[in-house]
């Protein structure tokens, strides 16, 4: 998780961004996330523009639930981890972070590999 103006901070690997258009039940009372799905790689900690992305506006659905507000609310989560995997799924497609973006020196001055 990336926060902007965060006392602890690091530089994003990625971007995604979701926007949900439609968080509803249909008229069938299938409950329904309509939104558009953005995965981008960074550079010097803002999106890369130039590089590989991957856009979608996606529809998923679920079966009719059974009346009542909790089982909506349910429904609706559950779609929305669907979304989640679809953008994990885009990036572990993505090609892989330049080694020189991948470290960072410590104030002890050594250095942790790692992948954000």
């Amino acid at each position: 998780m990336f926060a902007e103006n965060d006392a602890v901070s690091t530089e994003p690997q990625a971007y995604v961004e979701l926007s949900v258009t439609r968080f509803s039940t249909g008229p069938s009372g299938a409950v329904q996330i309509e939104a558009a799905l953005s995965v981008k790689g960074a550079q010097a900690g803002a999106p890369d523009t130039s590089g590989q992305f991957y856009m979608q506006r996606v529809l998923v659905q679920a079966p009719a639930v059974s009346s009542g507000t909790m089982a909506m609310v349910q429904a609706l989560s559950q779609l929305l981890g669907q979304l989640a995997d679809q953008a994990a799924a885009q990036l572990r497609m993505m090609p892989p972070v330049p080694e020189s973006q991948t470290t960072d020196t410590g104030a002890s001055g050594s250095t942790a590999h790692h992948r954000k």
